[in-house]
């Protein structure tokens, strides 16, 4: 079989703006006990706002991706795609305005997020219509790692500002299933990671996840996708 290679460059640039946006606010102090939402008295309202309206300025994103494919064009062929992405999302000129109160622009810092992932398919569609091919060489294998240095900072217990990051790793597989001329899959996957840390008295969160999903691509012979032009 031929081999082949491809590499797509895509970006993308999302602008900052500002967002309508309204506030409500009720903050009270009391005295006694608080136990399962009842307290003893109520003293004084402290800060009371009701519908007020103001702007949310959000950040300017950029994105970038780059995809790598490793294939053959004929036959019983297989296909190899290497992936990355690049984030980036400039969080530190977030802000809110509502009335005269003016949030603090420093609250937060940039956001970075960058991962990468394998795609490996050992025996693409071609060979499973000529029915050429084992069950397991059919599936497309997946494994992509990521990394988040987050928005947030947090003061520790030494009175320092900490930042937050977030690592992760993800498996799937995609089970092609024949339907027609349709290249249909079925798509399996689970993605674990730490967000955050224990040091000095901090936070450390550690999380799994599943997800199952369908992808439909029609095949030249599909007309279910096609809008009607009469009736």
């Amino acid at each position: 079989a031929t081999k082949n290679t491809s590499l797509s460059i895509a970006g993308s640039y999302t602008p900052a703006m500002a967002v309508r946006a309204f506030e409500d606010i009720l903050t009270y102090s009391y005295v006694g006990s608080y136990y399962k939402g009842e307290t003893t008295g109520i003293v004084d309202t402290i800060e009371f706002a009701d519908n007020v309206e103001g702007k949310l300025y959000m950040p300017d994103v950029y994105k970038i991706g780059v995809e790598y494919r490793i294939g053959s064009v004929r036959g019983n062929r297989s296909m190899l795609r290497l992936a990355a992405e690049v984030n980036y999302e400039t969080w530190s000129n977030f802000k809110s305005e509502f009335g005269t109160v003016t949030s603090d622009v420093n609250s937060m810092k940039d956001r970075l997020f960058v991962a990468a992932g394998i795609e490996w398919n050992p025996s693409t569609i071609s060979g499973m219509r000529n029915n050429t091919t084992s069950f397991l060489s059919r599936l497309k294998y997946r494994v992509g790692v990521n990394y988040t240095d987050t928005e947030l900072k947090i003061n520790n217990n030494l009175g320092e500002i900490s930042t937050v990051q977030d690592y992760g790793m993800s498996f799937g597989i995609g089970i092609p299933v024949s339907i027609s001329n349709a290249s249909t899959n079925i798509n399996i996957g689970a993605n674990f990671g730490a967000l955050g840390s224990t040091e000095n008295g901090l936070i450390k969160e550690n999380y799994i996840g599943f997800q199952v999903g369908i992808s439909i691509t029609p095949g030249n012979g599909d007309y279910w996708f096609v809008k009607r032009k009469y009736d």
